[in-house]
């Protein structure tokens, strides 16, 4: 009986560490989203507003090449580059703020499950 209960505590024991390994794995990579995914947000946004600010002053200058205006074709598709690479930006401020949305949410849940697991843990023992 008491070998029984003692592999069975081992076992759970190796599952705890392998559990923590694994834990340990994605607390760095929620780490990381933390710390540079806000100062992305933030870089990509200022970036944004630069980009918008430069192409309300010169879009004259680029209308024109070399004194002759450009094409409309040529026109529309710079303004379709310009249109879909902020587009793009702006994706990646929402991917960024969302992935650390999901790691706040996954912290709330990992804390609760910590402190179920220790409670439980404790229970068990008595």
């Amino acid at each position: 009986m008491e070998l029984k209960r003692a592999r069975e505590r081992k076992i759970v024991e190796l599952n705890f560490i392998w559990y923590l390994f694994e834990w340990f794995q994605y607390a760095s990579v929620c780490k990381t989203i933390q710390k540079d995914c806000p100062l992305l947000d933030k870089k990509l946004q200022r970036q944004d507003e630069c980009i918008d600010t430069m192409c309300k002053e010169c879009w004259e200058e680029v209308a024109m090449v070399e004194g002759q205006p450009r094409s409309e074709e040529e026109i529309k598709r710079i303004t379709d580059t310009m249109e879909t690479n902020r587009a793009k930006m702006q994706h990646a401020c929402l991917e960024a703020r969302a992935a650390v949305t999901v790691v706040e949410e996954a912290m709330k849940k990992i804390k609760t499950a910590f402190l179920w697991w220790s409670f439980d843990g404790l229970c068990s023992f008595f």
